[in-house]
């Protein structure tokens, strides 16, 4: 797992900005933070959110890491040797790592921790990653600080998903995984411990004395529950919290503080507009089409980006080895958007807008409340469609409510402006293999037998050229079936005040790579 960046942004508030701020509200030796909403669980093995894994990173360690570069890295690992052909991973963990309340890890927490990710009865969408040519991974315990992984097959991205925060078994082996208290006040072998969480609030973590790295540099780490976008800006600007991600509306004025440091950074994620599958409106492939045909991607991103960021077409980024380029794609074609609404039966009423069957064309987009750059671009989207005749909704939800409506068995909605944070390797399984619905992150519904079993041959080949070529035919078939309107790849900006010290260089894996180096000299402006 990388360390995520804190998804947080900036408006304005009473104060003037460019004369500086007071930090006086604020722990001398403390680094204040700010989370979009609370967390949905602390466990590593059940979360599936970026709030949760904001915290999570925190508190856990897994037998690899991913450094400033985005490469892996032992963590508690001492070291990794692949045997038998790439079928027999053998980890050997360090002697020196403690649980937070003091008990050593050793190969049993291994062991436990991925049995419980191929336990059915843990309600994980980690599953994936430990099953091969539907035979699941075993985990063998050599010794009490040395753990085989045997694969039935062949599996390339088989080591990317080794950076799972391990569990303590002596504390979860006699509990129900799904409901226990751990969830909330876990107790991990990260650099911080869990100290309290008061709820829509904050949270409380303090540096682990017995850290294998070393004792963190802080004396405390918190982060504030603030989902609306307006009073996070307040916050930062009047001194209660050190760091933020700025909108990019927001730069210019920011960069004018002589104590904020402002920068900027292409990130491993895509923000895409993605239909329900289930729903008759978009189970015609061509309706899906004239739907990406009738936006102007390229307008609508600079709008909403300003350039930090650039209009995607395609299921990955360009900073992915497996990035494609010179595939057909939908472009922004209103005429061919009608004439294909128009041959699908859709045709539009007196009033403008379509109907078929005496059924309007109208459906209901679910966005994250709080996130302005997705609420910007619905309002956008809106508009285009309702020049093609389609009546778009839209409804902003707290956070895990539109959790709950995307990923339950119901899939409760009719479609979606959302984002992927992509991972090191670009095996799409979890996406988009149609076995991954419902219970998975392939959220809408996609099946195509093909892309499947591309997607088995890209995780059965180890030659990355090879692998490579998989991915650009998988590429080509789900652009053409158009699950999703591809919408951008972002930049992150992150302003930061001064007196923190110790952060990371800009990059893919974030700012806060080494969270135990971080330190703060806070100064009163």
């Amino acid at each position: 797992m990388t360390r995520r960046n804190f998804l947080t942004f900036l408006a304005l508030s009473g104060f003037s900005l460019v004369s500086g701020c007071s930090a006086v509200n604020l722990p001398r030796d403390s680094l204040v933070l700010s989370l979009g909403s609370d967390p949905v669980t602390l466990n590593p093995i059940l979360a599936s959110d970026s709030a949760s894994f904001s915290v999570i990173d925190f508190l856990f360690n897994g037998i690899i890491r991913v450094d400033e570069d985005q490469k892996i890295r032992p963590d508690l690992a001492e070291s990794i040797k692949i045997l038998n052909n790439g079928l027999v991973y053998r980890i050997v963990l360090r002697k020196d790592v403690y649980f937070h309340d003091g008990v050593r890890l050793t190969a049993d927490d291994v062991v436990f921790t991925y049995e419980k990710i191929l336990d059915p009865k843990t309600n994980t969408v980690r599953r994936s990653d430990m099953i091969v040519d539907n035979v699941p991974i075993k985990i063998i315990k050599v010794d009490d600080f040395t753990v085989d992984f045997v694969l039935p097959g062949v599996f390339s991205p088989f080591m990317s998903n080794l950076g799972i925060g391990i569990l303590p078994k002596h504390i979860l082996e006699n509990q129900d995984i799904n409901i226990s208290d751990f969830n909330r006040m876990p107790i991990g072998t990260g650099p911080f411990v869990m100290k309290k969480w008061q709820v829509a609030d904050r949270i409380l973590l303090e540096p682990n004395k017995r850290y294998y790295r070393g004792k963190p540099l802080l004396n405390s780490l918190i982060m504030k529950i603030i989902p609306d976008s307006n009073s996070q800006v307040f916050s930062y600007e009047t001194g209660e919290i050190d760091m933020v991600d700025l909108r990019p509306k927001d730069v210019a004025w920011i960069k004018e503080d002589p104590t904020s440091t402002v920068v900027s950074y292409p990130i491993k994620a895509y923000t895409y507009f993605g239909f329900n599958l289930k729903n008759s409106l978009f189970e015609d492939r061509n309706v899906r089409l004239a739907i990406s045909h009738s936006i102007d991607k390229d307008a609508l991103v600079k709008a909403v980006l300003m350039g930090y960021g650039g209009a995607l077409n395609y299921p990955t980024c360009p900073l992915d080895w497996s990035y494609p380029e010179g595939i057909w794609y939908p472009e922004y074609n209103p005429e061919k958007a009608d004439e294909i609404l128009d041959s699908t039966g859709w045709k539009r009423g007196p009033d403008g807008l379509r109907y078929k069957n005496n059924q309007l064309f109208r459906f209901t987009c679910l966005i994250r409340q709080g996130s302005k750059d997705r609420e910007m671009a619905g309002v956008i989207i809106q508009q285009y469609l309702e020049k093609r005749g389609i009546k778009m909704d839209l409804v902003t939800l707290e956070w895990s409510s539109l959790l709950q409506r995307l990923t339950s068995e119901k899939k409760d909605f009719d479609a979606t402006i959302m984002g992927w944070g992509l991972g090191l390797d670009p095996d799409p399984y979890g996406i988009w293999y149609s076995k991954e619905y419902p219970n998975g992150f392939n959220l809408n519904g996609y099946n195509n037998p093909e892309v499947d079993r591309l997607i088995i041959l890209g995780r059965q080949t180890i030659d990355q050229e090879e692998r490579k070529k998989i991915y650009r035919r998988v590429y080509e078939i789900i652009v053409q079936d158009q699950p999703y309107v591809f919408l951008w790849y972002p930049k992150s900006i992150v302003a930061y005040r001064n007196w923190v010290k110790g952060l990371s260089k800009p990059g893919p894996s974030g700012l806060i790579v080494y969270p135990e180096r971080i330190y703060v000299e806070r100064i009163k402006v």
